[in-house]
C-alpha cells in the first residue's frame, strides 16, 4: 500500500501521457464492402473508452463517423501546417481537429436533428 508521501515523492518518476494523437479506426474508406469500425480484441470488444458508445450500431458508426472527420481534421492541420517542433504541431493538430469536429457536430444537431426532432427550423443570424 502506498502512502500520500510516498506517492509525492514518485510523481516525478510517473511517465507522461502520450501526445495527442489521431484516433485508431480499422477498415478504410477505400473498400465499399467494409464498414469502418472500431479496433477490437480478440473477444470482439472495442477498443475505446467510453464501451457505452459500442452498445448498438447507430451509436457505433456515428462514433466513428466523428473520429474519421476527427482524424482528417488532423492530417490537413498537420500537412499544412508551419510550425516546425513535431510534438507542438501535433498538439495544436489535435485542438484544432477536435475544436472542428464539436463546430461540426455542434451544425448537424442545430439545423438538422434539432428541427426534426421539434419541427422547428433554427432562425438564420
Amino acid at each position: 500500500m502506498l502512502t500520500a508521501s510516498h506517492q509525492k515523492t514518485n510523481a516525478s518518476f510517473q511517465r507522461r501521457p502520450p501526445p495527442p494523437r489521431k484516433f485508431s479506426l480499422c477498415g478504410t474508406v477505400e473498400d465499399p464492402n467494409l464498414i469502418r469500425d472500431f479496433c477490437r480484441r480478440r473477444d470482439g470488444t472495442a477498443r475505446i473508452l467510453d464501451l457505452r458508445n459500442d452498445e448498438h450500431r447507430i451509436v457505433s458508426q456515428l462514433t466513428v463517423g466523428l473520429m474519421a472527420l476527427h482524424n482528417k481534421f488532423f492530417d490537413d492541420f498537420m500537412a499544412t501546417s508551419t510550425i516546425t517542433r513535431r510534438s507542438k504541431r501535433r498538439k495544436a493538430a489535435f485542438a484544432f481537429a477536435k475544436d472542428e469536429t464539436i463546430k461540426a457536430w455542434q451544425s448537424v444537431v442545430l439545423t438538422d436533428m434539432l428541427p426534426t426532432l421539434v419541427d422547428v427550423r433554427p432562425s438564420s443570424p
